[in-house]
């Protein structure tokens, strides 16, 4: 009898030692289930909240940004002016008026900072003149006419020009340069100019009547010497430098609104993508959010098997509950 006692001791020893590891690994489990479903749930918030943001930005919202030219950058001329930009244009029913006044007010720009400072054998720049070589309005009013452009968009550029040119007109290297001018002597050079001229020839003579029959032109080369007045290098005239202000401010403001294009594309570029993404986003955090529902099934079934060994344990008597 005392050798059952001792097997029934031990077995139940093993029992218990079987029931307390099961009852640590479900423990576990359960621990490592309700971990798993706390990092879904934060995944699913993650995943949700980008996603929607993705989805809420308008690319359609992004503009090209403003562009602006400082006044030092257009006073920085490379060592040779480059050749003046054709002015541009755009429509308007007051443009003629507005092209007027424009013009008046940039010529008394020219005439009040840029004419003292030409020589005295240098020939007054006359508004009309002015007018055709740094606006051109009957251009302008041309292209109106075609709507090829916008004369509000024309307008804003053109008094940002104003506005840069006065700025340039400020700067003492605008001055030091006008004064350069004013104080330069120019010299007589001569040099040789080389081209070519379209000359007539007879292709095919007639001997027997003594005459020519066919005439044909070609290209022969010439060079001729010029003598002329010329500046010292690096001085230019109060016209050559205005030009060359209004060049490169022209030259500038276009290359920037080009760069500002070209952003505002890559940000909708940008936006378009995280729409894709944001799409991508959603549908992930929906897959996650059933993924937690089917470890909630899981752990469930675990707390009702739980709760049915424990009913069981129970129903066993005192001993196997001790267990």
């Amino acid at each position: 009898m005392s050798m059952d006692a001792n097997e029934r001791v031990g077995a139940t020893r093993r029992a218990s030692i079987l029931m307390r590891m099961e009852a640590f690994y479900l423990h576990a489990l359960r621990l490592s289930l309700l971990l798993l479903a706390t990092v879904m749930l934060a995944a699913v918030a993650w995943f949700g909240i980008a996603g929607l943001y993705r989805l809420t930005r308008d690319a359609a919202s992004v503009q090209p940004a403003a562009v602006m030219v400082t006044a030092e950058e257009v006073a920085d001329l490379p060592a040779a002016a480059a050749p003046q930009a054709k002015p541009r244009s755009d429509p308007a029913a007051e443009a003629r008026v507005y092209y007027k006044g424009f013009v008046d007010r940039y010529h008394a720009l020219y005439t009040r900072r840029f004419a003292p400072f030409r020589q005295s054998d240098d020939p007054a720049l006359t508004r009309a003149a002015f007018d055709e070589r740094f606006v051109g309005t009957d251009q302008r009013m041309a292209q109106i006419g075609e709507g090829l452009l916008d004369f509000a968009e024309d307008k804003s550029e053109l008094e940002q020009l104003l506005s840069t040119m006065t700025q340039v007109a400020d700067l003492p290297r605008t001055a030091e340069r006008l004064r350069a001018y004013k104080a330069a002597s120019k010299r007589l050079v001569k040099r040789t100019v080389r081209g070519t001229r379209t000359e007539r020839y007879c292709s095919y003579y007639g001997y027997y009547i003594n005459a020519c029959i066919d005439y044909s032109t070609r290209e022969v080369p010439y060079s001729r010497q010029v003598t002329e007045m010329v500046l010292p290098k690096g001085v230019t005239a109060p016209p050559q430098l205005f030009g060359a202000y209004q060049n490169r401010a022209l030259e500038l403001t276009q290359s920037r609104r080009r760069e500002a294009a070209e952003k505002a594309e890559a940000q909708k570029a940008e936006i378009l993508a995280d729409n894709a993404r944001g799409s991508a986003n959603i549908w992930l955090a929906i897959q996650i959010v059933g993924g937690f529902l089917a470890l909630m099934f899981l752990f469930l079934l675990i707390a009702i098997e739980r709760h049915q060994r424990v009913l069981a344990t129970r129903a066993a008597g005192p001993e196997a509950s001790d267990v």
